[in-house]
């Protein structure tokens, strides 16, 4: 379930949610390795909504149990750096209310100081830290926190305590602070990075390893990841390829297209920012090849082409505007170069002009594949439902068996008797001359005898 779909379930109405980039506080910068995320919501939510939202999302509310971490969260997400986290009081306009953060206080503690634990267990005193508006609300008392900042402080942000529902007596708060510290698979690594990152599987899109929720091994590999729409993206999934020998621009989209995808069409700086910030681009298996294969080429048959800036296409069909070319490219330095790559970060991870000899483009060991297909028009991009489980693919080709028919063997548009005779007929086998291996797994059986079953009748 998404942020803003968990939103809709805790609170009873349609929460429009925005969310900024998450951070790391890094080990190598005296961090814990946790990541952090700064999230709002324009109507606003209650401390408990708040938490449950988080935890939807495989965090919590944060809990700064160091002075560090809190010197941290403060900075980080402080009115100056994160603007939309914060909100004018209505009660004083030289005062700014801050997001919810993960502490409570128990019932009866004395006041203003006793009681107080981060939700991670860990109690503390806030001392001096909570400040404004007392510590009860109309005889309810004020047991959690929120960030907090005056002009007259200089908006250093401090933390001030407020009631689960601070409506009857305050301003609604419209933003929280979510941190991520899970590490299901103990290899020493918080578990949201390597979502992020797509070194562990994350299919269902909840910021928990795939692997950890159906107790099997963790293997970290390159796995694909989605731009998500909750975090300004258009929702598409994309992953590196990586040969160990080399392939030209066509090899490389005939690689692409097989298993559903297209080699990237990047549109917009935000999609370029965002691939370059999840992908590490800097490996090389095949010595003196550079760069990433791009989807963008040149149509010698287009009435605008000219050498070197015309006639440039995306192969999926996007519209071609944004570029980022590095400075000089395209040139045609050496003729012939008609395709495009991501370079290598020698140059900063812009875009450069290939070529190569009458056989295609030059050969390159790595490409980024896009999926944005959604076949059967329902709002969600196909391969991330495969992924997830939730359409099936028996033929592994990337596009749902609903949208094709993959119990059609001799192609005539219907699932009849000469499909069923030819799994009877090359049972035991590879498939035959008819590759009557339906699900791809090696031999004729059983579980190609019931596709062909379930598939009875007209192709859709």
């Amino acid at each position: 379930m998404n942020l803003k779909a968990m939103a809709v379930v805790a609170s009873g109405v349609v929460a429009s949610i925005a969310s900024g980039d998450a951070i790391q506080w890094r080990v190598q910068d005296g961090g814990n390795g946790h990541w952090y995320q700064g999230v709002s919501s324009k109507s606003g939510w209650t401390w408990s909504v708040a938490r449950t939202i988080a935890e939807s999302v495989g965090g919590a509310l944060v809990s700064c149990e160091l002075e560090s971490e809190l010197q941290f969260v403060r900075s980080s997400f402080s009115l100056a750096q994160a603007p939309a986290l914060w909100q004018v009081q209505s009660i004083n306009a030289l005062a700014q209310m801050g997001p919810w953060i993960g502490a409570s206080q128990a019932p009866g503690s004395a006041e203003p100081s006793g009681g107080w634990t981060w939700l991670s267990g860990v109690p503390f005193d806030p001392q001096d830290n909570i400040n404004c508006c007392g510590n009860d609300c109309s005889g309810v008392q004020e047991d959690r926190l929120h960030l907090y900042a005056q002009q007259s402080t200089g908006w250093t942000v401090a933390i001030n305590d407020l009631t689960d529902d601070p409506s009857p007596c305050s301003d609604q708060i419209r933003a929280a602070i979510f941190e991520w510290s899970a590490d299901c698979n103990n290899d020493g690594i918080v578990d949201y990075g390597q979502c992020r990152d797509g070194t562990l599987p994350d299919y269902n899109s909840n910021n928990i390893p795939d692997c950890c929720e159906q107790g099997m091994a963790c293997a970290v590999a390159d796995y694909p990841m989605q731009w998500r729409t909750e975090d300004g993206g258009n929702g598409h999934w994309y992953s590196k390829s990586i040969w160990t020998s080399p392939k030209n621009w066509n090899d490389a989209r005939a690689s692409a297209t097989a298993r559903g995808a297209d080699l990237v069409a990047i549109s917009a700086a935000a999609e370029n920012t965002w691939i370059v910030t999840r992908f590490d681009l800097s490996h090389d298996p095949c010595a003196g090849y550079r760069g990433w294969f791009i989807g963008a080429y040149q149509d010698l048959q287009a009435s605008d082409y000219s050498e070197p800036n015309g006639g440039w296409r995306w192969s999926n069909g996007e519209s071609w505007g944004w570029t980022n070319w590095r400075p000089g490219a395209p040139d045609n330095y050496l003729g012939n170069q008609h395709w495009a790559l991501i370079d290598t970060p020698i140059e900063g991870q812009a875009w450069d002009d290939v070529g190569g000899g009458p056989g295609g483009p030059e050969p390159i060991c790595r490409a980024i594949f896009e999926w944005s297909a959604d076949c059967n028009s329902d709002g969600v991009v196909d391969f991330g439902q495969i992924l997830g489980g939730e359409l099936a693919d028996v033929d592994g080709n990337g596009v749902p068996d609903d949208c094709e028919c993959v119990a059609d063997l001799d192609g005539d548009g219907v699932v009849a008797s000469e499909d069923l005779a030819a799994v009877l007929n090359n049972w035991g086998t590879k498939g035959g001359v008819i590759d009557a291996d339906v699900n791809n797994d090696g031999i004729v059986d059983g579980s190609d005898l019931s596709i062909v079953l379930n598939g009875w009748g007209a192709c859709p």
